[in-house]
């Protein structure tokens, strides 16, 4: 009880700072117009392979305001300056990373180094960023398509059993793979190398909430959606601005968490 006390005080310590009132804005500003270039890269790259079981895993898992605009998004047909379309995209789309980085900077009280290095650093997070979102998406739809493929042509008690043990399995591995993604952009976000042990906890703390904060809205949006009332025609926008916003301020207060835990590592080691 003393611990989850200790825990909530310094959590809303964390939330009173200055920087929380700023850069949660900042990030979710850039991290919009990241969206609207990387949805349309996954979908080209998707669109060999796309399913009934893709979309429908699609719209479960996000918010539905959110899953109309990412469809339309999604829906991009492929052509032959696909190649270029997805370098300018991945620049484009860096801007939202390039933000990740100057926030932990400013977190972690660095001073921002040489600009086209934090650049190429924030097109080599986008990568990644892009291959997190592709195997959230992938493992929970991909995966139930093939087993039912094989089971098709392999019918057996063995395939049974594998559907079986993988229908139990399929969101603990999207949840490893969300930690697995948000530490590597915790990791490599600071422009000074910081031990990646140091961000355990704040990668915790932002992969579950990013979850329960995703799964909250949807209920919400299914069930009390009131945005229509007062935005009307511009509601979809708001709700997908508050939904990033929402994700943002997480991400930036997981990375104050490690930050935390970062400096009282190092004033326990020099005293």
């Amino acid at each position: 009880m003393k611990k989850a006390r200790s825990m909530l005080n310094r959590i809303w310590t964390l939330i009173k700072r200055e920087e929380m009132r700023i850069l949660p804005g900042q990030l979710a500003f850039f991290m919009v117009l990241s969206i609207f270039a990387i949805f349309p890269l996954i979908g080209l790259i998707t669109s060999g392979f796309i399913s009934n079981e893709l979309v429908t895993s699609i719209e479960e898992t996000l918010p539905v305001g959110v899953y109309d605009i990412l469809e339309d998004l999604l829906s991009v047909e492929s052509s032959g300056s696909i190649i270029i379309f997805g370098i300018f995209a991945i620049y484009l789309a860096s801007n939202g990373c390039g933000s990740m980085i100057i926030t932990s900077n400013v977190i972690y009280k660095i001073r921002n180094k040489n600009p086209i290095r934090q650049k190429v650093k924030a097109i080599f997070m986008t990568i990644v960023l892009i291959i997190l979102i592709l195997f959230i998406v992938i493992v929970p739809a991909f995966g139930e398509l093939i087993i039912s493929s094989i089971g098709k042509s392999y019918p057996g008690k063995l395939i049974d059993t594998i559907a079986i043990i993988y229908d139990y399995l399929k969101y603990p591995l999207s949840f490893v793979l969300i930690f697995i993604g948000i530490k590597i952009l915790y990791t490599i976000a600071p422009d000074e190398k910081i031990p990646s042990y140091y961000n355990n906890y704040g990668t915790l703390f932002t992969t579950i909430l990013w979850i329960i904060i995703t799964r909250a809205y949807a209920i919400y949006l299914n069930n009390f959606n009131t945005y229509n009332l007062f935005y009307g025609s511009l509601a979809n926008v708001v709700i997908i601005l508050f939904w990033i916003y929402l994700l943002a301020y997480v991400f930036t207060m997981g990375m104050a968490i490690n930050s935390e835990h970062y400096f009282e590592s190092q004033k326990l080691s020099n005293k």
